[in-house]
């Protein structure tokens, strides 16, 4: 019943029919910080249903954007800063990475001050915790997808990589 709870939210989230002002007032909040705390399921196929609903809203709802960036952050800071080396508290990660770099695929140049900090924050802190080899391939996506876009950001992901400040 799993699959077809997640199939349906997906549904209605990406239904045209459905007044938009009416699904954003529903969306924002607590569902949206609910269901970014999904991706820490034991259930393996759950951080994909969750991926592929929160990436539909991203793309629908503009004003949720900043929203959903915020929670997804925040998922990435309990990780970083809570996680103890012998419990599995990466799970999320990867698909919370893809999100990132499909976001960072899109943004316009020059990038923002918001995404400069996201990457110092959130993304290069990831280097250095437990568990990295579970998400390192979407980790080097990341990086190099906000290289792509943001070339004077690339001293700051290699000192940040490397624990070094080129600045």
């Amino acid at each position: 019943h799993l699959q077809l709870i997640y199939e349906l939210t997906f549904h209605v989230v990406t239904n045209t029919s459905v007044d938009k002002r009416t699904m954003k007032k529903h969306l924002q909040g607590q569902f949206l910080q609910r269901l970014t705390l999904l991706f820490g399921s034991p259930d393996g196929r759950e951080p994909q249903y969750v991926k592929i609903i929160l990436h539909a809203i991203y793309g629908r709802f503009m004003a949720l954007r900043k929203a959903i960036r915020k929670h997804l952050c925040n998922y990435c800071y309990k990780y970083i800063y809570e996680s103890i080396q012998d419990k599995e508290t990466w799970q999320g990660l990867p698909e919370i990475l893809e999100i990132f770099c499909s976001i960072f695929q899109g943004l316009n140049v020059p990038v923002k001050a918001d995404y400069r900090l996201l990457i110092k924050n959130v993304i290069i802190p990831l280097h250095k915790t437990f568990h990295l080899d579970e998400f390192h391939d979407q980790l080097v996506a990341c990086c190099t997808q906000f290289a792509m876009k943001d070339i004077q950001s690339v001293p700051v992901i290699l000192g940040g990589i490397l624990k070094v400040d080129f600045q």
